[in-house]
């Protein structure tokens, strides 16, 4: 084991340099020419740069020509590759732009740099000794002629788009981009989207950028671990609509962190709290746990046993005490089967409709000059003959 650790250690250890001589290796002091940044990317990122253009065709030019037809396809693409952005990625690209195209890259982190570099919006390497990002001449130049305002307001819409879409995972989970797109539709947040456009933004870039949430056949929650198991709930409940947010609600649970702390929730960290040497954040965690694990199908028992690797429980009125806890908690959590409802609502639902259904039927009065046989069916749509019926009242 202690080998197999030591192989994997050096094996992270090579994939780290590698990467830092990618991103880093190059002396960048007195180059600003796309083709020329260009030309130093491997093969496996110009394939990379063509995908996020969606070039299709040219996979098999030579090294050379692909750059010379990236290089163009680049800067006549800007207006599509900034329009995908959100905020904090058009702001990076602003203040680029501002400081001449090239600043001080010590304060990002790798994953930035790649997104970026990517797309061809600008590049990575050494100046002086010191890391340095550089956009091209050609893409400043370009970039000061399009719509700055209009490249803002799509940057916020995609922002806003963005934070719903991991909004709406929080409370179901998993969901397909036709999904996704209706929901959009329901909180009149789809303008200026379509499947195509929005399976690029959650893909390829904010998803990318941010690991909020994964992408495979569906769109899902990054803490999801069983997204089939999910994906079958709702299909057997096909008929149970999602649970209705308003925008607000959802753009506030699709922020980094965001937890939501219900009753039955406060009621359990509130417990640990006073029966253990932990602090309120440290039971809060334990919940937090706990609530995913309810959205992961775990039973009462496991549920109990999930919180016996933390705390003692030494009696068996603390078990039961936990086992009401954990019971009201499961009753009252929004789960990503049931489609973000709580078990609680859909019992006081499925109650509802079953009294609906217990009320006697209402007996139609006879429309005037109406007149019927007392052996002809009842004209209330009863299926039961008149003198039984309206005509017996």
């Amino acid at each position: 084991m202690a080998i197999e650790m030591e192989k994997l250690e050096e094996l992270q250890e090579k994939a780290w340099n590698k990467r830092e001589q990618l991103l880093w290796g190059c002396d960048i002091a007195k180059e600003s020419d796309l083709r020329f940044f260009l030309s130093r990317l491997t093969k496996d990122e110009l394939a990379d740069v063509r995908r996020s253009l969606q070039l299709k065709g040219i996979s098999s030019l030579k090294k050379n020509e692909l750059v010379e037809r990236l290089a163009e396809e680049i800067v006549a693409g800007l207006p599509r590759l900034l329009g995908d952005l959100n905020l904090e990625q058009y702001e990076i690209v602003k203040r680029l732009v501002a400081a001449g195209g090239s600043m001080s890259g010590q304060n990002f982190n790798d994953g930035c740099v790649v997104f970026f570099r990517k797309r061809g919006l600008f590049f990575s390497g050494l100046k002086d000794g010191e890391r340095q990002l550089l956009m091209p001449s050609e893409v400043v130049k370009e970039l000061s002629t399009l719509d700055q305002t209009a490249l803002a307001k799509q940057a916020a819409a995609n922002d806003e788009c963005m934070t719903l879409v991991h909004g709406m995972l929080y409370y179901y989970g998993a969901m397909s981009l036709a999904q996704i797109m209706d929901q959009l539709k329901v909180l009149e947040r789809a303008k200026g989207f379509d499947e195509i456009r929005l399976d690029r933004l959650l893909r390829e870039n904010a998803a990318v950028y941010y690991d909020l949430i994964a992408c495979d056949k569906d769109i899902f929650f990054h803490l999801l671990a069983d997204q089939e198991r999910v994906r079958a709930e709702h299909d057997l409940r096909s008929s149970l609509p999602w649970r209705a947010f308003t925008p607000r609600h959802l753009c506030l649970a699709g922020q980094v962190g965001f937890v939501e702390k219900t009753e039955a929730f406060l009621r359990l960290a509130e417990f640990i709290g006073e029966y253990y040497a932990i602090t309120r954040g440290e039971a809060e965690g334990l919940v937090e746990e706990c609530v995913v694990a309810i959205n992961d199908g775990y039973s009462l028992t496991e549920l109990v046993e999930l919180l016996q690797e933390s705390l003692e429980m030494d009696s068996e009125g603390i078990v039961q005490d936990f086992v009401a806890l954990l019971t009201y908690l499961v009753n009252n959590t929004r789960q990503w089967g049931l489609k973000g409802h709580t078990p609680a609502e859909l019992s006081i639902r499925d109650l509802a409709y079953k009294n609906v259904l217990q009320l006697p039927l209402a007996k139609t009065p006879l429309a005037a000059g109406k007149t019927v046989g007392r052996n002809e069916p009842c004209l209330c749509g009863s299926g039961k003959k008149f003198k039984k019926c309206c005509g017996n009242s």
